[in-house]
């Protein structure tokens, strides 16, 4: 059985750092995956991973680029878990209705809520973390 594998980082609320965050998705993937994670699955988790960093900037910390967040890639027991660590308030049950052709939000969590099997949001000692799962 492969041993897990994890990376944590921490940026500041800047969209300077999506396009670093795409290749670093893909990157984690190649190496931790050892073969096992396919083109589809790294387009769909940063993809997912980068429209949750976005959200944290624009949502959650509102531009402040001084405040921090947190992000976690694991890979173990056959399943890709990403968490996004912020200073929001959350987002409560993450399944916004499906945007309509001329909505001007809500195709973030869209996308990653059909990306992703499994999306969590939780608020605890003042951090949301928002946590994303894809089963390999």
């Amino acid at each position: 059985m492969p041993r897990p594998s994890r990376l944590e980082i921490t940026i500041g609320s800047d969209t300077r750092y999506l396009a670093a965050l795409r290749g670093m998705v893909g990157a984690f993937l190649a190496q931790a995956g050892n073969g096992r994670v396919g083109r589809a699955q790294v387009i769909a988790c940063s993809m997912s991973l980068v429209e949750a960093v976005d959200n944290a900037i624009f949502h959650a910390h509102r531009n402040r680029k001084d405040f921090p967040i947190r992000i976690a890639f694991a890979l173990h027991d056959g399943r890709i878990v990403m968490d996004v660590v912020d200073r929001g308030r959350g987002i409560g049950e993450p399944r916004p209705p499906e945007p309509d052709g001329y909505s001007t939000s809500g195709r973030g969590l869209h996308i990653i809520r059909e990306s992703m099997s499994r999306v969590e949001s939780r608020v605890a000692g003042g951090e949301h973390r928002f946590r994303m799962i894809r089963e390999l």
